[in-house]
């Protein structure tokens, strides 16, 4: 059960990572907001495994499929969006 987790700690890990990259230094409600949305999508995935381990369903579970493929797609386009702000923001300090 420990090695299951492992999958939901990386995509926590990476969108905060990623939301780091993104963000500004400053302190403002779009941030904190922000900031929300990304632990919400990053606690989606979590919280199905949870729910399969607590009430086992013998057969398919097509909820906790859902939740990976949402959480995973969302976090994939998170990184995107972090790597591509990051990369233009670095060329744009090295122009100067």
């Amino acid at each position: 059960m420990v090695s299951s987790w492992i999958t939901p700690l990386a995509l926590f890990l990476l969108n905060m990572g990623a939301a780091y990259l993104i963000m500004k230094p400053t302190l403002s409600w779009r941030t904190l907001l922000f900031y929300a949305g990304v632990l919400a999508v990053s606690i989606l995935y979590p919280l199905a495994l949870y729910d399969d381990h607590v009430n086992p369903v013998i057969g398919a579970n097509i909820g906790l499929g859902l939740a990976f493929m949402f959480a995973a797609g969302c976090s994939i386009t998170l990184i995107i969006l972090a790597l591509v702000l990051y990369l233009q923001r670095s060329k744009e300090t090295s122009e100067e």
